[in-house]
Protein backbone atom coordinates (compact mmCIF):
# COMPACT_ATOMS: atom_id res chain seq x y z
CA UNK A 1 0.00 0.00 0.00
CA UNK A 2 1.44 3.34 -0.99
CA UNK A 3 1.76 5.98 1.67
CA UNK A 4 -1.30 8.25 1.76
CA UNK A 5 -0.64 11.91 1.11
CA UNK A 6 -1.87 14.82 3.19
CA UNK A 7 -4.04 15.76 0.21
CA UNK A 8 -5.76 12.35 0.23
CA UNK A 9 -6.38 12.57 3.96
CA UNK A 10 -7.62 16.17 3.71
CA UNK A 11 -9.95 15.22 0.83
CA UNK A 12 -11.31 12.33 2.89
CA UNK A 13 -11.89 14.63 5.87
CA UNK A 14 -13.74 17.09 3.62
CA UNK A 15 -15.88 14.29 2.20
CA UNK A 16 -16.73 13.17 5.74
CA UNK A 17 -17.68 16.74 6.66
CA UNK A 18 -19.96 17.06 3.62
CA UNK A 19 -21.48 13.68 4.40
CA UNK A 20 -22.21 14.75 7.98
CA UNK A 21 -23.84 17.96 6.76
CA UNK A 22 -26.05 15.95 4.39
CA UNK A 23 -26.95 13.57 7.21
CA UNK A 24 -28.01 16.47 9.44
CA UNK A 25 -30.06 17.98 6.62
CA UNK A 26 -31.88 14.70 6.01
CA UNK A 27 -32.37 14.15 9.74
CA UNK A 28 -33.99 17.56 10.17
CA UNK A 29 -36.31 16.90 7.22
CA UNK A 30 -37.27 13.54 8.73
CA UNK A 31 -38.09 15.23 12.05
CA UNK A 32 -40.45 17.67 10.34
CA UNK A 33 -42.22 14.87 8.49
CA UNK A 34 -42.47 12.68 11.61
CA UNK A 35 -44.45 15.42 13.36
CA UNK A 36 -47.05 15.34 10.62
CA UNK A 37 -49.76 12.85 11.55
CA UNK A 38 -51.52 12.62 8.22
CA UNK A 39 -49.50 11.75 5.14
CA UNK A 40 -50.65 11.02 1.63
CA UNK A 41 -49.36 7.92 -0.15
CA UNK A 42 -46.96 10.08 -2.13
CA UNK A 43 -45.64 11.70 1.06
CA UNK A 44 -45.24 8.29 2.71
CA UNK A 45 -43.25 7.08 -0.28
CA UNK A 46 -41.13 10.21 -0.11
CA UNK A 47 -40.56 9.59 3.60
CA UNK A 48 -39.44 6.00 2.93
CA UNK A 49 -37.02 7.24 0.26
CA UNK A 50 -35.67 9.88 2.63
CA UNK A 51 -35.16 7.27 5.37
CA UNK A 52 -33.35 5.01 2.89
CA UNK A 53 -31.12 7.90 1.79
CA UNK A 54 -30.37 8.68 5.45
CA UNK A 55 -29.25 5.09 6.07
CA UNK A 56 -27.07 5.20 2.94
CA UNK A 57 -25.48 8.50 4.00
CA UNK A 58 -24.77 7.11 7.48
CA UNK A 59 -23.24 3.96 5.99
CA UNK A 60 -21.10 6.04 3.65
CA UNK A 61 -19.94 8.17 6.59
CA UNK A 62 -18.93 5.05 8.52
CA UNK A 63 -16.95 3.75 5.53
CA UNK A 64 -15.22 7.11 5.06
CA UNK A 65 -14.24 7.27 8.74
CA UNK A 66 -12.87 3.72 8.60
CA UNK A 67 -10.82 4.64 5.52
CA UNK A 68 -9.52 7.78 7.26
CA UNK A 69 -8.50 5.73 10.31
CA UNK A 70 -6.70 3.24 8.07
CA UNK A 71 -4.87 5.99 6.18
CA UNK A 72 -3.92 7.81 9.38
CA UNK A 73 -2.68 4.60 10.98
CA UNK A 74 -0.65 3.81 7.85
CA UNK A 75 0.98 7.27 7.96
CA UNK A 76 1.87 6.83 11.64
CA UNK A 77 3.44 3.41 11.01
CA UNK A 78 5.42 4.55 7.97
CA UNK A 79 6.04 8.12 9.15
Amino acid sequence: MKEPTHTEIDALREEIKQNQERSLEIHSRLKVVERTHWLSDKERQSLRELEKEHREVDTQEWKLKERLKALSRHRKIDG
